[in-house]
């Protein structure tokens, strides 16, 4: 599993298998909580109307700079927009 490697490679600690389960309802960019303990947010499949809406690379930089002023935001882990992966988010729950 692809997914699997990756997360091994990027997060410390990481476990020797991923159950993913898929958010139904309450958010327009799918979300998965991996393990129970992270959660993966990606864009929707499919060419996007509005080139500003399902930005999770804003939404990334933008929970980065609020850890570092003292706001409690979820840990981040990385971004993988700019990788053939996943284009998706991942932090902590």
């Amino acid at each position: 599993m692809v997914l699997h490697e990756y997360l091994k490679v990027h997060i410390p600690g990481y476990g020797e298998e991923t159950k993913v389960r898929k958010f139904s309802l309450g958010q327009s960019n799918p979300t998965y909580l991996i393990n129970g303990e992270y959660v993966l947010r990606k864009q929707p499949p499919g060419k996007k109307s509005n080139k500003i809406a399902h930005r999770t690379d804003r939404e990334f930089f933008v929970m980065q700079c609020l850890e570092k002023s003292g706001v409690p935001v979820p840990k981040m882990y990385f971004d993988c927009e700019k990788i053939p992966l996943c284009s998706a988010l991942l932090f902590t729950l």
